[in-house]
Order: structure tokens, then C-alpha cells, then sequence
């Protein structure tokens, strides 16, 4: 039976053959056209339509991964191995390069311009337009609002559960998951960094963002990535006899750069001698997030929905700069 498994990254490559233009219409027309087509491949009678799952992470580089040339730097066997299973895309570019604008594009089907949300929310004043900008700050909402038809709305008509589970970053309380379709939010909210990655993700003296009120403390120690695949793993578990919609946005590999130590140790070794332009916290927290695609990945054959499930992985938009290196992109 055909792998019904697809793969995507956020990057941009020259390729020698121009691929043909579509327009947003068009696209959306031949996405509806091919999702049955998916769902039928390996059988003719169609009992149920697809499980989704779109696994969104932060900041995460162009070409930081295996698949997309940097082997010699990233470890990343399971979103390699989900490459090979499906689409890698070599011309996919984010609506936006900065996280709330991508992440409301990505929701909706829509550009950041017609949302009139075109800036990263919590993220306003000096460090937004400086004073000496020639910007003229645009008239933005600064949350997504509720008439806009998020993919957990647009499903739900089909029968499917929607879990947000992960970082949020589009709007205040009123505007979160919850509000815009999902029947399920854990761990997202208001903004766009954890205040830590490790239980209980917690910074009590930074007043903006002390702790994140949709996650509660579980296991001290417990790392923020390894808590979200957990999340994840159970509402799939809960929600394998119905259609299933599972946004899990992963927080890394946003800052604060944090890992586990061995993690950043071994890295340390490995680029030893190396100007990799990469932070090795940051090469850490790829590694990280590889692992939990892979027990993801895992739990969809063990539960025998793999061939029943699309599997989309992106990333929000590219590389922090003090991170990583987006060569030769700017």
C-alpha cells in the first residue's frame, strides 16, 4: 500500500528546470483534487478521509537538516527517512520571516497582507520599528480574527478532531486555539518563546512571560519537546477511531537555546576544530526535535494509521541568525 506520508521543508533552491506557476486558486483547487486521490491509493473504498498531521517547527534553517545537504552537520535520521517516503520540496518559501504572519498564513491559506497581521505579535515597539524607521507602521490586528477560517475549522464539517498542540502565537486570550476551531490546546497561548524548555517551563522574573498557563508542570527536568510529542502521542491514541486534524508547533527550535547536556556535549565535541556557523545548543535541539518526529512517525505505524495519515513537516520561517546560518540565502 502507497505511503500516504508527504514532506515539506521551508526552503528555496535553484533548480534548472523552472516549475510552472500556480496561483492560489489553482493550488487550492488541485490540493482538494489530490487529498481523495491520496486517501485511495492503496484502496478503493474510501471509509473515512485522511488524518492530517502538520508538524510546524520554529526557526528552524533552510538547510538544517540531513535532507537538505548539512549530513555533515545535523543528525537528523527520521525527518531523512521521512523524506524518502514522499515530497521533499526544494521551492517552498514562508509567507512571512518572522512567526505569527507565517504561522496565520499557514492556518488560513491566505497572505499575510490580507490578514492585515503582518508582524510577530509580542514582539512591538523599538524592537518592531525603531524610531528612525522609514517604515510606516502598517494598520495590523496583531491577532488572528475570528472570521478567518482556520484549517481545524474548515475540517471539522468532515468529522475530524483538531488538536493545536505547541506554540501558538496569534493573539491574546480570546484568540487562541480553542477560539479558532480546536478542540484541543495544550501549551499554546499568547506568545511565541518558552520561558524555559525544561519543567516547569518556568521564568518567574521575566514579567512578560513567566510561564506558560496552558501546560502544566508534569515531571521537573522534563524537556518542552520531549512533553509536546507526549501530548501528541495521546490524543492520537485517544482520537485513532475518528479523522484526525494534529497541529503540534514545537517551540524549538526557538530561543532560549537549551538542551539537554549531553546533547550540547556531544556536539561540542563534534564540531571541535569545525567553523560550522552553527551553535551547538541549537544543532542539539535539531536532534532533539528529529527524535520526537521518529516517535511520532513510530505511533503511526503502531497503530496501524500510517498509510491513513499525511504527514506534513515545515518550518515557520528560517534560521535565527546567532543560531545557525542561512547561506547562502540572507
Amino acid at each position: 500500500m502507497q505511503r500516504t506520508r508527504s514532506f515539506s521543508c521551508a526552503s528555496s533552491s535553484q533548480r534548472q528546470e523552472r516549475a510552472p506557476a500556480f496561483s492560489r486558486r489553482q493550488f487550492l483547487a488541485a490540493a482538494a483534487a489530490a487529498l481523495p486521490a491520496i486517501r485511495l491509493a492503496g484502496a478503493q473504498e474510501a471509509k473515512r478521509p485522511p488524518n492530517v498531521v502538520l508538524i510546524l517547527v520554529d526557526d528552524l534553517g533552510w538547510r538544517d537538516l540531513g535532507c537538505y545537504g548539512r549530513g555533515d552537520v545535523f543528525e537528523t535520521p527520521n525527518i531523512d527517512r521521512l523524506a524518502t517516503q514522499g515530497m521533499r520540496f526544494t521551492q517552498a518559501y514562508a509567507n512571512c520571516p518572522v512567526c505569527s504572519p507565517s504561522r496565520a498564513a499557514l492556518l488560513t491559506g491566505k497572505d499575510p497582507a490580507r490578514l492585515h497581521f503582518t508582524g510577530h505579535i509580542t514582539a512591538i515597539g523599538k524592537h518592531r520599528y525603531p524610531d528612525d524607521s522609514r517604515i510606516i507602521p502598517p494598520d495590523d490586528y496583531m491577532y488572528l480574527r475570528h472570521e478567518e477560517v482556520t484549517l481545524a475549522e474548515a475540517l471539522k464539517p468532515a468529522g475530524y478532531v483538531s488538536a493545536s498542540i505547541g506554540k501558538w502565537h496569534l493573539g491574546e486570550q480570546g484568540f487562541w486555539p480553542e477560539d479558532h476551531g480546536f478542540d484541543v490546546n495544550v501549551a499554546g497561548w499568547t506568545h511565541g518563546s518558552p520561558p524555559s524548555y525544561f519543567d516547569p517551563y518556568e521564568k518567574p522574573e521575566q514579567e512578560w512571560n513567566p510561564s506558560i498557563p496552558t501546560l502544566a508542570s508534569r515531571e521537573p527536568g522534563e524537556y518542552l519537546t520531549d512533553r509536546l510529542t507526549d501530548e501528541s502521542i495521546s490524543f492520537i491514541e485517544q482520537n485513532q477511531e475518528n479523522p484526525f486534524f494534529l497541529y503540534l508547533s514545537y517551540y524549538a527550535v526557538h530561543t532560549p537555546l537549551q538542551a539537554p547536556a549531553e546533547l550540547v556535549e556531544k556536539y561540542t565535541r563534534k564540531f571541535e576544530g569545525r567553523d560550522t556557523g552553527v551553535d551547538t545548543t541549537y544543532a542539539a535541539m535539531v536532534e532533539k526535535v528529529d527524535q520526537n518526529v521518529g516517535r511520532v512517525l513510530e505511533t503511526l505505524d503502531r497503530l496501524d494509521l500510517a498509510d491513513d495519515t499525511i504527514v506534513v513537516f515545515f518550518s515557520d520561517n528560517g534560521g535565527e541568525e546567532d543560531a545557525t546560518t542561512n547561506a547562502p540565502l540572507r
